[in-house]
Formats: C-alpha cells, sequence, structure tokens
C-alpha cells in the first residue's frame, strides 16, 4: 500500500442530484424576479412582449406603445416629447424569450402573467360615508 490516503466522498449520487436540483430552482426563481422587475412593461405590467425603445430610452411592449402613441406623442414614464417612431429590440425579446424558456418549459403564457385579485363588494367601500366626487 502507497502512503497517500484517499478521501471518500461522503455525498451519494442522490444527494448531489439533490443539490443539483435546489441549485436550479433557485436559478429559476432568479431569472422569474429579473424578467418581473427588468423585463416588465409599465404600461399592461407584463413581460415585454416584441420589446421597443422610444429615444428616451424606455421600452416598452410594441403593442402598448403603438396603443398609447395613437392619442398621446409622449413617453409613458417621463413624459418627454416624442418625436421618432419607437425602435423595435429584437434582442431584447430574444433575451427574454431564452430566460422564459430557461425558467421551464411547461410554463405557458397564461400561468406566468400576474393575477388581479377580484374582492367582492370591495367597489362599493366606502361611498355610503365618502360625499366627495369620485374623481377626488
Amino acid at each position: 500500500m502507497s502512503g497517500t490516503n484517499r478521501k471518500r466522498s461522503t455525498d451519494s449520487p442522490k444527494d448531489s442530484s439533490k443539490s443539483i436540483i435546489n441549485t436550479l430552482e433557485i436559478e429559476k426563481k432568479m431569472v422569474g424576479k429579473i424578467l418581473d422587475s427588468d423585463f416588465t412593461c409599465s404600461i399592461c405590467l407584463d413581460t415585454f412582449k416584441k420589446p421597443s425603445v422610444l429615444e428616451c430610452k424606455h421600452v416598452f411592449c410594441y403593442k402598448c406603445l403603438k396603443d398609447w402613441l395613437s392619442t398621446k406623442r409622449t413617453c409613458p414614464m417621463c413624459r418627454k416629447f416624442i418625436i421618432k417612431n419607437p425602435e423595435r429590440c429584437p434582442y431584447l425579446g430574444k433575451l427574454i424569450l431564452d430566460m422564459q424558456n430557461s425558467i421551464s418549459t411547461s410554463n405557458t403564457p397564461e400561468n406566468n402573467r400576474r393575477k388581479t385579485m377580484y374582492i367582492p363588494g370591495r367597489h362599493n367601500l366606502g361611498k355610503e360615508n365618502n360625499k366627495r366626487p369620485p374623481w377626488r
């Protein structure tokens, strides 16, 4: 026998695969948070679809921006007057698509959308005691 001692690994293949799965789950959550915070259209509050950038460098979904600019010629974020038409961002769109695909192929766009909660009777709260006009 030689004088070198071999250290035996205490991690079983099962433990190793659990560690990899946990790491992947953490990465999926991080990518999801990035998509929700950094790649969210401030008009529709969803992940950018066909991202387009204005001259002030704010980015929105193409359709949201098109609808907005049909009635106003200002940026929805900073209200800067817009002279040039928005430019499409195909690389950003591909990055978002790649990130969404990395999270899971089983997630559908419907499952990724933010949900709106309806609370029955909520729209009537405070109307009985509130004598102010509704626009105040």
